[in-house]
């Protein structure tokens, strides 16, 4: 996924989190979990799973001696280095 379409991700969702105070709610509930990223990775997160518990790269997952299951979807964040990118 390119930049620009992570941007658009991240428009859509944000339009649906403003939609109601519910919406909002369930957002800042998910992003509570998630408060050491950043606003719009807490948008991408919930947008694309509301019910992640934890959310971390595939090297950071070996470095805690745990496996990402195979078949599992990855959720899209801004890698503030690279711009876009798969955890």
């Amino acid at each position: 996924m390119n930049f620009q379409e992570c941007q658009l991700m991240e428009h859509e969702i944000l339009k649906k989190v403003v939609s109601s105070t519910e919406e909002w709610e369930k957002f800042l509930s998910c992003a509570a979990k998630f408060y050491k990223y950043s606003f719009q990775n807490q948008l991408l997160i919930y947008g694309q799973n509301p019910e992640a518990e934890v959310c971390a790269d595939p090297n950071e997952w070996g470095r805690v001696a745990r496996r990402v299951q195979e078949g599992v979807k990855p959720i899209i964040l801004y890698n503030h280095h690279t711009k876009c990118d798969a955890s």
